[in-house]
């Protein structure tokens, strides 16, 4: 089925095709719905799903990636795609949410460095070579 390739290939975008590194990014397919017969292969599929980022240029560059990649997936099988990329709302730009994210990177950081991850209750206990 031509939408679960697209799937797929939707995946590698976040997974292989921008970085990350620089600003996070999901791509979401929460909605397939085609057909009414488990046996039976459906003329059309509506697929429906959400594009997640900070950074109003990544999300663009997303768009325009999902279009190219589910065009060209569907049609290496004689398909056609109408309407990808068709609705984008804008990245989140809650205070609330933006600390959200902030305590979070501050949490990794210090789990990193072992601080909050182990603390000294709980830390298994050290050997060294002279114990007996």
């Amino acid at each position: 089925m031509v939408s679960s390739q697209i799937v797929l290939g939707l995946q590698t975008i976040t997974s292989r095709q921008v970085d990350l590194t620089k600003v996070p990014a999901i791509i979401t397919v929460g909605r397939i719905q085609g057909g009414n017969r488990g046996n039976i292969i459906p003329d059309s599929v509506i697929m429906e799903g959400t594009v997640r980022t900070f950074d109003e240029a990544m999300r663009a560059d997303i768009k325009e990636r999902i279009k190219r990649t589910a065009e060209q997936i569907a049609g290496s099988a004689g398909a056609t795609i109408r309407g990808a990329g068709s609705r984008a709302p804008p990245p989140p730009t809650s205070r609330r949410l933006n600390r959200s994210v902030v305590h979070a990177g501050a949490l990794q950081a210090l789990c990193r460095r072992q601080t909050l991850c182990y603390p000294q209750a709980h830390a298994a206990p050290r050997s060294t070579q002279h114990e007996q």
